[in-house]
C-alpha cells in the first residue's frame, strides 16, 4: 500500500490516483465489485456513479454490456446507496438483499455483504467507496478498519492533487491576465516612434518581468510646433506598474489645449494621479519639449533620473539641476524648467532607473558614471547609440535577472 501511496502521488490527475487505490484494493483482498459514487456538490442522499466493476473487474460504465446509469447521468437519490451516503459515516452491512431497489437492484442482485467508506477532501466528502461481495458474511470489522485506514490515505494524497491541480489553474489564468495586461501596455508605447524634423529618435524598452511600470512616447503638442517626449516610470515592477503606466497614458491624453510647458503638463499629471491615492505607489517622469524649428528643448522633471547630452565633441553633460518630486506623492511636483538647445550631433539620452541600477555577477551596479562613460565613447546617431547601450546593458547584466525595467529614449540632433 506504501508503494501505492507513492505512486499516487506522482499521478497526473485525481481520477487517475483513485483508479490505483481501486485496483490496488482489488491486488489485497482479491476479486470484489468496486463501485465509486460521486457525491460532492450534492443534497445528502444523493449522488452519481462514475464507476463501476464487477467482481472479474470488467468496467460496467461505458464498455460492453454498460447499465444504463452512466457518469453523465442525472443525479440519483434514495434507494440502497441513497442510504449509504446519507450519513458521513463507513458502513459495514452483512447478508443485504438489494434486489429490490428501484434504482441499481438489479445490478446488484448476487451480492449480499457491502463495505462502504467516504472519501474526503477540504470541502468534505467527495466520493464514496463502495465493495460488494456475494458471501453474506464476507466482510469482517478488520477489513473495514484496515480500509478506513487506506481510504484516509488516499483522500490525503488526492486531496493534494486536486490542490495542486487548482493551483496550475489559477496560474495558468493569472498568466493569462498577465499576458493580456502586457498586451496593453506594449500597445500604449509607440508602435514607430514618429517623424520629427531636425532629430532622429530612437527607444529600448525592455521588461522586468512581461508586464512593466515604464512607458515613453513621443507626440505632437495640440496647437503649436513643438513635440513632447516623455519617458516615465511607475515605482515597483510587474502588472501592478504596468496599470499605473497605463494610467499615465490615459491621463496625459486628456490635457486640454496647449500647455504652458513641461512642467506645466507634468502638474497636471500630479493632480490626477494624487487625486487617486495610490497607497505608496509614485511615478517618476522626464518631460521634454522639443521645438523644431528653434531647436530649444525645455525639460522638467518628477523625480526622474537626470538626462544626459552628449555634446558635438563627445563630452557629456548630466542635467542634474532638472529637478521635482514624483507624481502621486503630493498634491504639488514643484518641477522647475530647464532649457537646453539642441545643436547638431548633439543627442539627448533619457532613460529609467533599471538602466543605471543594473547589476553584474558581482553584485555591482551600472551606475549612472559607467553610463556617461559609455555615451561619451559611443557617438552617432540615436539608433546606433540605443542599440549599443541595450546589448551593454543585457552583456552586464550577464545570466543575473534583470533588476528593473529598462528603458532607453535617445534624441539626436541632424543637420536637416
Amino acid at each position: 500500500m506504501v508503494r501505492t501511496t507513492i505512486a499516487m502521488a506522482g499521478a497526473a490527475d485525481s481520477t487517475v490516483a483513485l483508479d490505483m487505490f481501486f485496483a490496488s484494493m482489488r491486488e489485497i483482498y482479491g476479486a470484489r465489485c468496486v463501485i465509486r459514487l460521486l457525491t460532492q456538490g450534492l443534497p445528502a442522499g444523493s449522488y452519481r456513479i462514475v464507476k463501476w466493476r464487477d467482481m472479474n473487474g470488467h468496467e460496467l460504465l461505458g464498455g460492453p454490456g454498460a447499465l444504463e446509469i452512466s457518469a453523465d447521468a442525472a443525479i440519483q437519490s434514495g434507494g440502497f446507496f441513497g442510504e449509504l451516503v446519507a450519513t458521513p459515516v463507513p458502513k459495514l452491512l452483512h447478508d443485504v438483499d438489494v434486489r429490490s431497489d428501484p434504482v441499481v437492484g438489479g445490478q446488484l442482485a448476487g451480492l449480499a455483504s457491502f463495505l462502504a467508506v467516504p472519501l474526503y477532501d477540504s470541502d468534505g466528502i467527495y466520493y464514496w467507496a463502495v465493495f460488494g461481495y456475494p458471501d453474506p458474511n464476507e466482510l469482517t470489522l478488520e477489513e473495514l478498519e484496515q480500509t478506513i485506514v487506506r481510504a484516509s490515505l488516499i483522500s490525503t494524497t488526492v486531496g493534494s492533487i486536486v490542490a495542486n491541480q487548482r493551483l496550475r489553474e489559477a496560474t495558468r489564468w493569472i498568466d493569462g491576465e498577465i499576458e493580456q495586461i502586457a498586451g496593453i501596455q506594449h500597445a500604449l508605447l509607440p508602435q514607430r516612434l514618429p517623424t520629427v524634423p531636425g532629430v532622429s529618435l530612437a527607444a529600448s524598452y525592455r521588461t522586468f518581468d512581461r508586464a512593466g511600470g515604464d512607458y515613453y512616447d513621443v507626440f505632437p503638442l495640440a496647437g503649436g510646433d513643438a513635440w513632447g517626449i516623455l519617458i516615465a516610470d511607475a515605482s515597483g515592477h510587474g502588472p501592478s506598474a504596468a496599470v499605473v503606466a497605463a494610467m499615465v497614458n490615459a491621463i496625459l491624453y486628456t490635457y486640454p489645449g496647449l500647455p504652458a510647458g513641461p512642467g506645466d503638463m507634468l502638474e497636471y499629471l500630479n493632480r490626477h494621479l494624487h487625486a487617486r491615492n495610490f497607497d505608496g505607489s509614485f511615478v517618476t517622469a522626464l518631460l521634454a519639449f522639443y521645438e523644431p524649428r528653434t531647436r530649444r528643448v525645455r525639460c522638467a522633471s518628477a523625480g526622474h533620473n537626470p538626462p544626459l547630452l552628449r555634446r558635438g565633441d563627445g563630452g557629456v553633460d548630466v542635467l542634474q539641476e532638472i529637478g521635482g518630486l514624483p507624481l502621486g506623492v503630493e498634491d504639488a511636483i514643484g518641477a522647475n524648467e530647464v532649457v537646453q538647445m539642441l545643436e547638431p550631433g548633439q543627442t539627448l539620452l533619457l532613460y529609467t532607473d533599471g538602466v543605471i541600477d543594473e547589476r553584474d555577477a558581482k553584485d555591482v551596479p551600472f551606475g549612472l558614471d559607467r553610463l556617461v562613460r559609455f555615451v561619451a565613447a559611443h557617438g552617432g546617431d540615436a539608433e546606433t547609440l540605443v542599440a549599443r547601450l541595450t546589448d551593454e546593458m543585457i552583456r552586464y547584466q550577464g545570466i543575473t535577472k534583470p533588476e528593473d525595467d529598462q528603458t532607453i529614449l535617445a534624441v539626436h540632433a541632424t543637420d536637416g
